[in-house]
């Protein structure tokens, strides 16, 4: 059974070798009818046959066609299309002008080759079948114009070459049709910009944008190229790189900038390294770079290689290269790092994985005993091409990995202190095969070993020397921040035993020519010699910044001092003002702002004075460094505000703004209501709430008519508010508003009904389109007003003329009740120190309620005749039984107000008014038994000059007189008991009465007309005051 099995297996596998053989003879059969092809299995090769069209007879079968190499202008579609079974088409170095149209290539086609042609561009294409087209090669023609639909349902596309073309901006929207673009390489065109953003191009992988013009990149241009791991930016034309350019491109691995002209690398605050953490080579060579600070290459915690070389670099501060902790390759060759092995600590601390250090060709003299400390991994290390004359001994103690040094060098000093070198070369050649092969070392001091290498001398011909071969620079300059147009001066002093040195200076690294510098040399116990040196810098300027150094040179090996950095500080100028912009919704609007100073100024946008940055947050802003400008991608409305220009440095900082309005057509806040029902008479509001940019004219409409402003018709809110004020009749009717401004227009209505007057009087009856009612006329409307103020007015004087009835005939009235009240003390209101203050004779105390004071004294002038009233009452007499009534007279009648106890009140009399204070009190039975006294005076102030020198008549009235008589004055009264006191007055008084006494220092403008209380009078009390009546 196994055998006949087996048997079967060769039977089935002879059938299957004579079937392709057989195929293979059919297809060799057809393909001698498309000569002068030749065909290999499946596969016809047409090349190099000086073709001008596609040969006839090409098989069915074929699954590679061969054209490169020939003559073709055109392409015959038919012979192509029905190749159904074509993978591969290379037509390759060829005349043709134009590609094929994509529908009809095979659709089993997967490569494409056209490059080298004279395609001098690729239209758009309507392509409706599906594809298997996935490496398509168009670099080497002339194409300068790529259609935003050229590559149209080619989406199994992985690789596309538009390398050496004539393209001068990245055809963003045609590629973004390729949706499996891995590779795109647009090496050697012409393109000068990289500003269209590119994220829709999220699946390529590697980007070579090589060897084009590329000065400028925007900000956000790389933005979100989640799949890139390679990107080619060498042999452009940047001057900086800005690590903001590649936010979300968090898996980039590879990025070559080499052979630009970047001078610096800009990080901001927020965007650093750490947006391309997974970096991992980096190639920054053959720049522009000259300082290396601490943080330029922080967070940089997966970079593998970095590559600075053939830069301007002379300086790396210490620690820079501390975050590179997975570095392994570092070359540092071809720069200015002359000193960079001096220093005291090691320039290379944190690289634990480093592997390759390559220094040559940086001019190094000295190399310290600590400089390669920390490179325990290092395995090779190339100080080739410098001028190393001293090399301290353990120099090389912890590199124990390292397999090759290569060093060629004819400057060194073998004294003592060089003899540890060849035995440990020797020791590493032991260990290492070939080691000392890379090393050329020969001596140049002293003369007795000039000009050997140092693996022919012996141990004893090291000899110790006195001199002091290396100048030493005790007083390194210091770097200052200075202001515009002062002087800066920077001192150097270097000392050296038995030679001469000269001492220089530089900028930058650069020898400084026809600078202002004082030397002179001082010789101390006749050997060393310390020289100082100044250099001078008058009136700076913006080129005097930079980095400063001393460079002490004697025979031997020169020595540089430590950097001093000048800052030349020039406060911000803006010099390009923002300006007031519209701009449509949707549409693109820029933020342009240019400053200069010195040190440059730090440009920064606010919005409205706030963090809240809308198309920042949205990431639809990016800076165009050429142009210097914000650009802001489709404008929204809430972009609608005020933009802050900042400009800052370390002199100070200067602010500009300007306002962005995002246009937009009008629209409703709040509805209109739909009908508006008022009555005849009242006001009518009709409300049309809207908004818009810029902000909308709003019209309002009768029936089609414009409503214009009257007496009865206002508008408020810019025309949104239409108040119709005593609205008729005939106003009612249909009203809308037009709201419109550059942008469009909207229109809303309403409906206002007119209702009649509430009443039912006598009236006439009419007939509307809404109700019957009744409707006054004018003249009975204002019968009834004139009807309604008379009533009123008669009303109002019988209650007065109650009142007063009632006050007057408290003098003929006694009651001889008593109920004890309690009064409390009266607190007068003092306005004028000189005026206000209570005094007191004979046990009665005088104090002012109000006065014209100085405090007044303006109102005292404006009135013909003040009065001010006084109240007197005895200290020891607290008692309830006292009614005070306080009058005011004016022109338009009287009134009065009777209080008790301690709601005492007191007026300031206006022109022509007259007040006064009238005190009532009980009979002898109730004074005996309370004792409380209290009188009133009124004072006359008089400002004209006709009152001040009117006679002044005070009288004491009779007891039998009337107290209501005498000279239209309201009687003052004062009990019995007190007839004969004299009165006091702090204003005093101008009289003839000889039983009124007056101060010396009386002022003849105040009268007091004094009214003692008649016998009769004294029995009359209010009941409130609770004396019954005798």
């Amino acid at each position: 059974m196994a055998s006949i099995n087996i048997m079967n297996a060769l039977i089935a596998i002879c059938l299957a070798l004579c079937g392709l053989s057989l195929g293979q003879d059919q297809n060799s059969q057809e393909c001698l009818t498309a000569k002068p092809c030749i065909c290999s299995g499946t596969r016809v090769i047409c090349k190099s046959r000086q073709l001008r069209s596609i040969p006839e007879g090409i098989p069915l079968q074929t699954t590679s066609l061969d054209l490169s190499y020939n003559q073709l202008v055109t392409l015959n579609i038919s012979q192509l299309s029905r190749l159904t079974d074509l993978q591969e088409l290379l037509l390759h170095e060829n005349r043709l002008k134009e590609v094929p149209p994509w529908q009809a290539l095979p659709s089993s086609l997967i490569r494409l080759s056209l490059h080298h042609n004279k395609i001098t561009s690729i239209p758009s294409q309507n392509v409706t079948k599906r594809l298997s087209l996935q490496y398509l090669f168009l670099s080497s023609n002339k194409i300068s114009y790529i259609g935003p639909n050229a590559f149209a349902n080619l989406t199994s596309v992985q690789s596309l070459k538009l390398s050496r073309n004539r393209l001068t901006s990245i055809p963003v929207q045609a590629l973004s049709q390729l949706t499996s673009l891995k590779k795109l390489d647009l090496t050697k065109n012409w393109i000068n910009a990289v500003v269209s953003p590119l994220k829709s191009l999220k699946s390529v992988a590697i980007l070579k944008l090589s060897k084009n013009k590329i000065h400028t990149i925007s900000n956000n241009a790389l933005w979100e190229m989640s799949n890139l791991r390679e990107l080619y930016l060498d042999n452009n034309n940047l001057t900086f790189v800005a690590t903001l350019w590649f936010i979300g491109d968090g898996n980039l691995h590879k990025l070559y900038l080499n052979n630009n002209r970047i001078s610096k690398i800009e990080k901001g605050p927020s965007f650093d390294w750490r947006t391309v953490l997974l970096l991992g080579d980096l190639n920054l060579a053959q720049n522009e770079l000259s300082y290396i600070h601490k943080d330029t290459f922080a967070h940089l915690l997966t970079l593998q290689s970095l590559n600075l070389g053939n830069n301007q670099i002379y300086h790396v501060e210490d620690g820079a290269f501390s975050d590179l902790s997975s570095l392994s390759v570092l070359d540092l060759r071809n720069n200015a790092l002359s000193s960079i092995l001096e220093g005291t600590r090691s320039a290379f601390e944190g690289l634990k994985k480093l592997v390759l250090l390559r220094l040559d060709g940086n001019g190094i003299p000295w190399i310290a005993a600590n400089a390669f400390s920390g490179l325990k991994s290092v395995k090779s290390l190339n100080l080739s091409a410098n001028i190393v004359a001293y090399i301290e001994e353990n120099a090389f103690l912890e590199a124990n990995e390292l397999q090759f040094l290569y060093l060629n060098t004819t400057h060194l000093l073998c004294n003592c202190d060089l003899n540890w070198l060849p035995r440990w070369i020797k020791k590493k050649e032991e260990d290492t095969e070939g080691f000392k092969s890379n090393i050329h070392a020969v001596c140049l001091h002293p003369k007795p070993v000039e000009r050997r290498s140092i693996f022919n001398l012996s141990s004893s011909e090291f000899v110790c020397d006195k001199n002091d071969y290396k100048p030493e620079i005790t007083t390194h300059p210091q770097g200052h921040k200075v202001l515009l147009g002062k002087n800066v001066t920077l001192h150097c002093v270097v000392r050296q035993r038995n030679s001469t040195i000269k001492v220089n200076w530089t900028k930058n690294n650069k020898p400084l020519e026809g600078a202002d510098i004082t030397s002179h040399a001082q010789t101390s116990d006749g050997k060393m010699v310390t020289y100082s040196s100044e250099l001078h810098l008058v009136s700076v300027t913006n080129k005097d910044s930079g980095n400063y150094q001393c460079v002490a040179t004697n025979y031997f090996t020169p020595v540089q001092s430590k950097i001093a950095q000048i800052t030349v500080l020039v406060f911000p100028r803006i010099k390009e003002k923002p300006s007031d912009t519209f701009v449509k919704g949707g549409e693109t609007f820029e933020l342009r702002c240019e400053a200069d100073g010195s040190p440059e100024p730090q440009v920064s946008w606010q919005k409205d004075g706030g963090s809240n940055f809308p198309a920042a947050s949205e990431k639809r802003i990016y800076y165009s460094p050429e142009r210097k400008v914000y650009v802001i991608r489709n404008a929204q409305p809430e972009d609608t505000g005020e933009y802050i220009c900042s400009a800052a440095n370390d002199a100070g900082s200067v602010n500009s703004s300007a306002f962005v309005t995002v246009l937009k057509a009008p629209h409703v806040v709040h509805p209109i209501r739909s009908e508006v029902v008022v009555t005849v008479g009242d006001n009518a509001v009709l409300q049309c709430f809207v908004t818009g940019a810029p902000g909308p004219t709003v019209t309002w409409f009768k029936s089609g008519r414009v409503v214009k402003r009257s007496s009865r018709i206002m508008f408020a809110e810019a025309g949104q508010v239409l108040v119709i004020t005593e609205v008729k009749e005939d106003d009612g009717d249909k009203y809308s508003c037009e709201a419109s401004n550059s942008e469009g227009t909207l229109k809303q209505s309403t409906e206002l009904y007119v209702e009649p007057e509430k009443c039912t009087s006598v009236g006439t009856t009419e007939k509307t389109n809404k109700s019957k009612y009744v409707k006054y006329d004018k003249k009975t409307f204002l019968g009834i007003i004139v009807v309604v103020v008379v009533s009123c007015i008669v009303v109002t004087s019988m209650v007065w003329l109650f009142i007063q009835y009632n006050t007057l005939s408290c003098g003929k009235k006694a009651s001889p009740r008593r109920r004890p009240q309690h009064v409390s003390h009266f607190e007068p209101e003092l306005c004028d120190e000189a005026n206000a203050k209570a005094f007191e004779h004979e046990g009665i105390s005088y104090i002012p309620l109000k006065s014209s004071s100085s405090s007044s004294t303006q109102n005292s002038r404006e009135s013909p005749r003040s009065t001010a009233t006084f109240i007197t009452s005895s200290e020891s007499a607290q008692g309830p039984c006292m009614n005070l009534v306080s009058s005011s007279e004016n022109a338009s009648g009287s009134e009065e107000k009777s209080s008790t106890g301690d709601n005492v009140s007191s007026e300031n009399s206006l022109k022509g008014s007259h007040s006064s204070l009238t005190s009532s009190y009980p009979s002898d039975a109730c004074l005996s038994s309370y004792q409380q006294v209290v009188t009133s005076a009124q004072i006359h102030v008089s400002d004209s000059d006709s009152e001040k020198h009117r006679p002044c008549n005070i009288r004491k009235k009779s007891e039998t007189e009337d107290p209501g008589e005498g000279d239209g004055q309201k009687s003052l009264g004062f009990p019995r008991h007190y007839h004969e006191h004299t009165t006091l007055l702090q204003r005093p008084l101008r009289t003839n009465d000889d039983n009124v006494s007056l101060p010396d220092d009386a002022n003849k403008d105040v009268c007091v007309t004094v009214y003692p209380l008649a016998e009769a009078d004294t029995s009359c009390v209010t009941d409130s005051l609770g004396c019954s009546e005798t």
